[in-house]
């Protein structure tokens, strides 16, 4: 019978340790990244072995159902390729000098590790796994609060044959969120806990992850809206559509400093590396093979780069958290109900891997599912191959667009000549009144007219007139919103600004309508003769 799954959140700690402790927790990584190591390569042989059977190709050869999938089950128990089975490898056996550092339930969990990587690649769903390097196995986790790894009394407890750690917690009075999560963990609600091992600045910090029962925080200054929002999905920005809001919102743009410091250190310590081996080079600057090079020698000054540049990575990915939880509550404010279409973000990532790496548009989609269904919403996308959003008009015309074209043009009663529309915000809308994963056209005609979507066009040059002198139809004009519960309350923010959506050499801007300028007499230039 299978576990009942119950609702759980992480709650995350600073553990004070001694230079003792963490030498001991260094020393169990260790062992936990060896032994992590040793399952995932005879994973990836018996998947190897599993693939070359003839039995697999007739597998494949089946239509999807229960036969498919039976055909599938006893060829992966033939070859050994299952969780349970990889539990019997010898790095996990009871002689065996590595469970001299970890309990039974540690090492389980790093053999899991190790074999769902090696089913996610047997599924297509990730790149082929890499062993990690020395150092790379950053966590360590049980399986239950009973043995192993566990919460006692505000402090973790691990023993074992090299040591006994003993790290109480260092809990923020302050911090509502640790407060909350230790008070569910006093009450008996840790799942499981997880050790980490952090170099923070130049400084090696341990800190726990207590796996607890129940529901997260949600703060005060994070009001949630009941109503539905479409959004456009894009790798670098989001556009966000409701009956009352329309804007583009960029992923993450606080990091584009850290981006530029990150690019400057690498290309610092590439010439580093460069002086550092000049006989591992050809003259044209490319690398030798592997038989031709010599060992690689690292100075000091870029062991110092090294660790610089690892800093700004990790400054980077915690800022890069932030503000998409930031970006999250913001979309929230505006509904809980999330209509968007579903893109795949593999291929993004293949097309566009720096940027996506750098915007993570994934984390910010899958953090808007888990928050929305916290809070009573949901997250809903929708096929592109049955609703065509990026690629319609509300007149029923479908135009497949290039990448390049950032306009939805038509020409008909809704987008007339010379207007556009934004395409990410199109695309937006349209998600808006998507229902059951199909487009309801009738009721998006009717919301284009009666609530003032039409607001979404722009002209389609930067002139504000046309050629006889009269002033072109349609200024965007941006309306006092109602965004959450608390504006009730404080009443309207600002008043009503006049805004032109223009385009201008290839660029879209917001500029206000400027006043006439008075002259300043004082400074007019008297006429010399």
């Amino acid at each position: 019978m299978p576990r009942a799954k119950t609702p759980s959140f992480v709650c995350e700690f600073e553990v004070r340790t001694t230079s003792k402790d963490r030498c001991v927790l260094r020393s169990r990584l260790e062992a936990g990244r060896q032994l992590y190591n040793a399952v995932l390569g005879e994973a990836i042989r018996r998947l190897a072995r599993m693939r070359r059977d003839p039995a697999f190709e007739q597998a494949k050869a089946l239509s999807k159902g229960p036969s498919r999938k039976a055909a599938f089950a006893e060829l992966r128990a033939k070859h050994g390729f299952r969780e349970f089975d990889l539990h019997a490898h010898p790095s996990l056996a009871k002689d065996c000098w590595l469970r001299g550092h970890l309990d039974v339930h540690a090492a389980q969990k790093a053999a899991t590790r190790a074999f769902r990587a090696a089913e996610r690649w047997s599924f297509g769903q990730s790149g082929k796994p890499r062993f990690k390097r020395y150092g790379e196995l950053e966590s360590l986790e049980g399986k239950s609060n009973e043995a192993g790894i566990r919460f006692r009394q505000d402090a973790v407890l691990w023993g074992g044959a090299f040591g006994k750690l003993s790290l109480p917690l260092a809990v923020d009075e302050a911090n509502e969120v640790q407060a909350h999560g230790l008070r569910v963990a006093r009450e008996g609600g840790v799942k499981y806990s997880r050790l980490l091992l952090r170099a923070i600045r130049g400084r090696e910090r341990a800190f726990v992850q207590l796996v607890l029962e129940g529901e997260s925080l949600r703060k005060a200054k994070h009001p949630v809206r009941q109503g539905r929002v479409g959004l456009d999905l894009g790798p670098s920005q989001v556009a966000v559509v409701t009956e009352s809001h329309a804007e583009i919102m960029p992923f993450c743009p606080g990091l584009d400093r850290k981006e530029a410091a990150r690019r400057r250190y690498l290309r610092k310590l590439d010439r580093q590396r460069r002086a550092n081996n000049p006989a591992n080079y050809r003259p044209d600057g490319s690398v030798k093979p592997r038989t031709q090079r010599k060992p690689w020698q690292s100075s000091g000054r870029q062991d110092a780069t090294r660790e610089a540049l690892a800093e700004i990575l990790r400054a980077m990915a915690a800022q890069r958290k932030a503000l998409q939880g930031e970006l999250v509550h913001k979309v929230l404010t505006l509904g809980n109900e999330v209509i968007t279409e579903k893109v795949n973000k593999q291929a993004w990532a293949k097309l566009w891997g720096r940027s996506v790496g750098h915007k993570a548009p994934g984390m910010f989609e899958a953090r808007l599912g888990i928050v929305a269904g916290a809070v009573g919403g949901s997250l809903e996308q929708v096929s592109t191959r049955s609703t065509y959003l990026s690629s319609r008009c509300l007149c029923g015309k479908r135009t497949k667009k290039l990448l390049s074209e950032r306009k939805h043009t038509c020409g008909c009663e809704f987008i007339p000549e010379g207007m556009h529309a934004d395409r990410d915000e199109f695309s937006a809308f349209l998600a808006f009144h998507c229902q059951g994963g199909t487009l309801d056209e009738g009721t998006a005609r009717a919301s284009w007219l009666s609530w003032g979507a039409d607001c979404l066009l722009r002209l389609s040059s930067g002139n504000t007139e046309t050629a006889n002198g009269a002033a072109l139809p349609t200024l965007r004009v941006r309306e006092p919103r109602l965004s959450s519960s608390t504006d009730h309350e404080a009443g309207q923010r600002r008043e009503a600004v006049p805004v032109l959506r223009t385009e201008a050499d290839g660029e879209r801007r917001d500029r206000k309508i400027p006043k006439p300028r008075k002259p300043n007499l004082k400074k007019e230039v008297p006429h010399v003769a």
